[in-house]
């Protein structure tokens, strides 16, 4: 049922840096969203770069956008064969990254530049 989640990114270099290098997404397809458009649906006038990314059956919908955006709790939740080779791509490029033990699961936080977060764990 779900086809896509969208975030918002300040900086396009993200798009090769964090989703392709760190968490393995592929870019789909490239667009600009135009200005008539965004004024409609999300109230800002502005044209707009969008990447699409996949893995696997996740798809992103990335807005290239030099708005902040306050975020509390909202992340995105991940599942990888191997989320500590993730966690240890992300810290080598920089990104801020948080490990948890509980138990039996290590679980990773990743940020983006655009302190969007990412929650890491093992598939299956």
């Amino acid at each position: 049922m779900l086809e896509h989640v969208a975030l918002a990114v300040n900086d396009s270099e993200d798009i090769e840096n964090f989703f392709e290098e760190v968490l393995m997404f592929r870019l789909e397809k490239k667009f600009i969203l135009p200005g008539e458009v965004t004024r409609q649906v999300f109230d800002l006038e502005k044209d707009t770069d969008v990447y699409l990314m996949k893995h696997k059956e996740v798809t992103l919908e990335i807005f290239i956008t030099g708005e902040k955006e306050k975020r509390v709790f909202s992340h995105m939740c991940l599942a990888y064969p191997d989320p500590e080779n993730v966690y240890k791509r992300a810290v080598g490029k920089g990104y801020a990254a948080i490990l948890r033990e509980k138990r039996e699961q290590t679980t990773y936080f990743i940020r983006d530049k655009s302190h969007n977060m990412f929650e890491i764990k093992k598939a299956g």
